[in-house]
């Protein structure tokens, strides 16, 4: 069974419910769903992809955050509905709360981290947040994940409609498989593969996603170079983009050369500058074409053939029992 952790903010109201395994949530009207691989949280390396989707929009990211779902006990997220007033969801394990959040609703994510830490007077947590842009309605806004971010195609801008600044995660206890010995196995085989034979170092929460040492950098300044900006501009749009939140590329796509960055990014967020948007490819929704890319594998590990089917079988099999 998977289970899902339903928080509808209109009526302030949560439910936990189980799902079949071979049922997919799908997501209806205005929902926002949060989706954890489901070998996620065992500990097996580059294993960290979240899927982020609502009715109309997919994105996916690495990070922490699909982790750290799944050790507090869920497969999914699904958020419903409208809050009345700024708030943001913190998850305890079994525990799920709905907190205020209007102290921190319009500050950027260093801020908000901070508040949140003090509020729950709590260091070791994982957030997932929206930032000014979302807040203010701002169509290619982002969603945060520590040093990893998604959802320019509106899933930021819904999660900011929805009055929902944060979701906190506790960093709980990783889930204990079937079998450690064949989990230590592939993880030594996925180590080996990489070049670094020391497991604990793919642990470090210094690394940009959980179970990697790859620590791939972003590649929105390179994208917006050839946009036609120098190194200098593109660095000054992709500092702006990230302090209010929104994608960089896309930013800079609307921007003039000649143009002051800050004030066209102040005048877009607070002042409802009008823009256009470029259409863009959609990415498909539950595309099991990939096994490897459904299991929630990193995409370097999926272009490096870290692993084959026989993997994913014996994965399953000290995982899940199977």
């Amino acid at each position: 069974m998977k289970k899902v952790a339903v928080v509808d903010l209109m009526i302030n109201q949560v439910l936990i419910k189980n799902i079949e395994d071979n049922q997919n949530l799908i997501a209806e009207d205005d929902d926002l769903v949060f989706k954890a691989p489901s070998l996620c949280g065992y500990g097996i390396l580059g294993l960290n992809r979240l899927d982020i989707y609502s009715q109309n929009s997919n994105s996916k990211a690495g990070g922490y955050f699909a982790h750290y779902l799944k050790c507090n006990g869920y497969d999914y997220l699904l958020i419903k509905g409208k809050s009345k007033e700024p708030v943001y969801i913190y998850i305890n394990n079994e525990n799920v709360f709905i907190k205020s959040a209007e102290e921190i609703y319009f500050l950027d994510k260093e801020s908000t981290e901070n508040k949140i830490k003090k509020d729950l007077n709590k260091e070791d947590i994982e957030i997932a947040q929206v930032g000014i842009a979302a807040c203010h309605g701002v169509d290619f806004s982002r969603i945060i994940l520590g040093n990893k971010s998604c959802g320019k195609d509106g899933l930021g801008k819904l999660m900011g409609e929805k009055n929902l600044k944060a979701i906190v995660l506790n960093k709980a206890e990783f889930l204990k498989p079937k079998c450690r010995e064949k989990l230590y196995n592939i993880n030594r085989k996925i180590a080996n593969k990489l070049g670094n034979e020391d497991i604990e170092a793919y642990y470090n929460e210094q690394n940009n996603c959980f179970g990697c040492i790859v620590n791939c950098g972003s590649t929105s300044i390179k994208k917006i170079m050839k946009k036609g900006f120098s190194l200098e501009e593109a660095e000054n749009l992709d500092s702006i983009s990230n302090h209010y939140g929104m994608d960089s590329c896309i930013f800079a796509s609307i921007a003039d050369k000649e143009e002051d960055f800050e004030k066209l990014a102040e005048d877009i967020v607070f002042n409802n500058k009008s823009y256009e948007l470029k259409s863009s490819k959609k990415s498909k929704i539950h595309d099991e074409s990939d096994e490897f890319e459904e299991l929630g594998f990193c995409r370097f590990l999926i272009k490096k053939n870290i692993l084959d089917h026989d993997d994913i079988k014996m994965l399953k099999e000290c995982i899940l029992g199977e």
